[in-house]
């Protein structure tokens, strides 16, 4: 049985890591010849990322649990994706299936689109077909996020972040596609555009949309409900599709010093940038309690959109919801 992503990096000792069904990370040891990836952090330490050997893969098929993976992970979202801190690197797992690009490739597109884009320095990625989830280690990126500076920021700071993070979406807006689809020509992870779900899968299993055209796109959307008529026009944007306030850090001038999580990053309908701030809950301030308070970073960032023609159709939306039974 495949292990759940929060138990796909397991310590073995104090120097070694396995990582999923294929790889393994050691710490201060000597540099192997088909080391994939190898770096210092500013501590001194040496990391190198090299395959396991199959007499490795059976020692410890099996063996380890919640225990080991629980060092050094920092954090998980349900058995979907999880992630670990060693030294300077994190190292994301995140579930995976066939069409999807791998987050590695997404930032890398962003980058080549955007130069001046602070995205994270990507040390290595594989897929790891056999347990259907991809592994990414980026350098860690210092500063606060945006959810955590926001109590501190002036007006005037929360304006500029907002017309940075904007500006930053119509830059990578001038990338275009005629369908909906990620930068290889494969499925995007939207969930708040998706209706369709396979019960019978696990749970942890991704539900992507596959590439799609104007005229399916529109013929997905208008299926249960055919007087619903979303704006998807001709063309379809790059968009990073998931800014919200924990995705965005800061240094401590309060410049943004990086922008995270490119997972569901693809091409998409226009108006799909300027609404999905005000529809998602990942937008929403976690530390504040009145709903108003919660919806300030989403709102802002919508009024600089807006701004630079990118409109919502917020109402719109709301109806399409309500026809595929969501309120």
């Amino acid at each position: 049985m495949t292990p759940k992503c929060q138990l796909s990096i397991r310590r073995v000792n104090e120097s070694t890591w396995i990582l999923g069904s294929m790889m393994i990370c050691e710490q201060n040891c000597t540099v192997a010849a088909n080391s994939i990836s190898t770096w210092e952090d500013k501590a001194g330490a040496t990391f190198s990322i090299r395959p396991m050997l199959k007499s490795e893969q059976e020692l410890y098929s099996g063996m380890l649990g919640e225990q080991e993976a629980e060092e050094n992970r920092i954090h998980s979202i349900g058995s979907s994706a999880a992630c670990w801190r060693f030294g300077d690197a994190y190292f994301k797992v995140k579930s995976w299936c066939e069409g999807m690009d791998t987050e590695s490739n997404l930032i890398a597109f962003a980058r080549k689109a955007v130069p001046s884009l602070p995205v994270p320095e990507v040390y290595c990625s594989w897929l790891d077909k056999a347990w259907n989830r991809s592994f990414l280690v980026l350098v860690a990126v210092e500063g606060k996020t945006l959810d955590e500076a926001w109590p501190s920021l002036t007006d005037i700071q929360r304006q500029k972040v907002a017309a940075t993070v904007a500006t930053f979406c119509e830059n990578l807006a001038s990338q275009t596609s005629q369908k909906l689809q990620n930068p290889s020509g494969g499925s995007v992870l939207e969930p708040f555009l998706t209706y369709k779900k396979d019960f019978a899968l696990p749970s942890w299993i991704p539900h992507p949309l596959p590439p799609l055209s104007q005229a399916e796109l529109h013929a997905y959307l208008t299926k249960l409900n055919p007087e619903t008529q979303l704006k998807i026009g001709d063309t379809f944007y790059f968009y990073h599709a998931d800014l919200g306030p924990t995705n965005i850090l800061l240094s401590e001038e309060k410049e943004i010093s990086g922008i995270i999580d490119w997972e569901s990053a693809g091409f998409y309908p226009r108006f799909w940038i300027g609404t999905k701030p005000l529809v998602s809950g990942g937008f929403h301030l976690c530390a504040e309690q009145e709903l108003a308070k919660k919806k300030a970073w989403a709102v802002l960032l919508a009024s600089e959109l807006q701004d630079r023609g990118f409109g919502s159709d917020l109402n719109m939306y709301k109806e399409w919801k309500k026809s595929i039974g969501f309120c």
